[in-house]
């Protein structure tokens, strides 16, 4: 039960003894927020793969191997794994969009442009942050630009589908 309320003093549910505590409730506090980061750290960051997954999704081709594997969006949760799955998923997403766009004859007029510059931003910012810390900042600002950015391009895409679609035949075959 002590152990219980140390971890509740350190979400912060009982911020009273952290106040008046001895040496042991502070570092049970900063072990409860560090927990709290780490769960909303996790719950954002499947929240962001899902968001992913269903972008590439809503872009599938006829080619199957032109669409992004669902194996290489969620091994990124992986951490050192990560590393490499991270560029190869943006990659893989930026082909896939090109061949999705040729293969509808779509113009970009039709519908929003993709760029993976966002991710790239938040991938370089990422590895520079091991080096220095201020660059999670930055990082983080480029997942939630990256994140927005395909949510963007994802509804221009459905609000696309919902109209009728002609396939280039040629495209589908490259």
């Amino acid at each position: 039960m002590k152990i219980l309320g140390k971890l509740l003093l350190g979400l912060g549910l009982l911020a009273t003894p952290l106040l008046a505590g001895s040496n042991n409730s502070v570092i049970a506090a900063m072990g409860g927020v560090v927990i709290l980061f780490f769960l909303v750290y996790l719950a954002l960051i499947i929240l962001f793969l899902l968001s992913q997954s269903s972008f590439a999704k809503v872009m599938t081709t006829s080619n199957p191997m032109n669409n992004t594997s669902g194996v290489w969006i969620w091994t990124q949760l992986i951490p050192i794994w990560s590393l490499v799955a991270i560029p190869v998923t943006l990659l893989k997403l930026n082909t896939q969009f090109q061949a999705f766009v040729a293969e509808r004859n779509l113009t970009f007029n039709d519908i929003k442009m993709y760029s993976n510059v966002w991710g790239w931003v938040w991938y370089g910012s990422s590895i520079a942050s091991f080096i220095f810390p201020l660059f999670g900042l930055v990082a983080l600002v480029g997942l939630i630009g990256f994140w927005v950015h395909i949510s963007n391009v994802k509804k221009s895409i459905l609000m696309l589908n919902a109209a009728p679609v002609t396939v280039n035949a040629e495209a589908a075959q490259e």
